[in-house]
């Protein structure tokens, strides 16, 4: 089975991503940070025939996060992000025929620094 992202309906142009908004913000020993972007796919013209691999259209990405310095050698960290995807649609394999009717993810992270 060969992947393809779109069933011939390519436009030759490549994805593009504009990053409308990142910021942070520190107070002693927190820093928050925050973003926004939007990334659109211009590979394909339509979103009614993607490949199963990768069937997403445009796209918004809202993140933020904290980080704590618990001394000067170690710090503690947290993010969580939204990712909301453009509906779309797989015709082909047979057997995975569907759509992704308002598609999204949640990502979520903790981290712990030390250096040596």
């Amino acid at each position: 089975m060969v992947s393809r992202p779109c069933s011939g309906t390519r436009t030759g142009q490549i994805i593009s991503t504009i990053k409308i908004r990142q910021t942070a913000y520190q107070k002693n020993d927190v820093v928050i940070s925050g973003g926004v972007s939007f990334s659109s796919d211009t590979v394909c013209k339509t979103q009614n025939d993607v490949a199963l691999s990768l069937p997403t259209g445009d796209e918004w990405l809202f993140a933020t996060g904290a980080q704590y310095q618990i001394t000067p050698q170690s710090n503690i960290g947290f993010a969580v992000s939204y990712l909301n995807m453009q509906s779309s649609r797989v015709q082909s394999p047979e057997q995975f025929k569907g759509s992704y009717d308002n598609p999204y993810l949640w990502f979520a992270s903790l981290n712990y620094s030390y250096q040596f």
